[in-house]
């Protein structure tokens, strides 16, 4: 995927095994054929080089206050239809097409929760250094990795 910044006019983000194409237009229809001209560009560049694309873990979010989830905005690549979201997970942070913190926080909110819910039941049956390893263990490793 190191080709992409060359074979098209998308901005490109990439981290390991995932790439981000970013692309920003003030109109809505512009925006779609520019989105839509560029991935073909890099649909022919991938199966040129034989390489995929994951179609079920594909998708794409609209940043923008005047057009919304119903807005008719449609691309393909390769003849599949991607997916419109409202919310992308990248390196670990839930953000969503109003760059709100809510899903973040819900899922992180989620996840202490649980940690609590084990620590609270095994509190009876564990001293005070075990149960401050066991929270070190959920509640750090639960922050860090979001």
């Amino acid at each position: 995927m190191n080709y992409v910044p060359c074979a098209s006019s998308f901005q490109t983000t990439l981290f390991a095994d995932d790439t981000r194409l970013h692309l920003s237009h003030k109109d809505i229809t512009t925006l779609q054929l520019n989105v839509q001209n560029e991935l073909d560009k890099v649909d022919t560049s991938m199966r040129s080089d034989r390489l995929s694309i994951n179609y079920n873990k594909t998708a794409y979010m609209i940043l923008t206050a005047t057009c919304s989830q119903n807005c008719n905005f449609e691309i393909s690549m390769n003849g599949v239809r991607i997916q419109q979201t409202e919310s992308i997970k990248y390196l670990g942070v839930i953000i969503d097409n109003k760059l709100s913190w809510k899903p973040q926080i819900s899922s992180l909110c989620r996840k202490l929760s649980q940690a609590c819910g084990v620590v609270c039941k095994i509190r009876h049956f564990a001293d005070i250094k075990i149960l401050r390893l066991i929270y070190f263990s959920f509640f750090i490793h639960i922050c860090n990795a979001a």
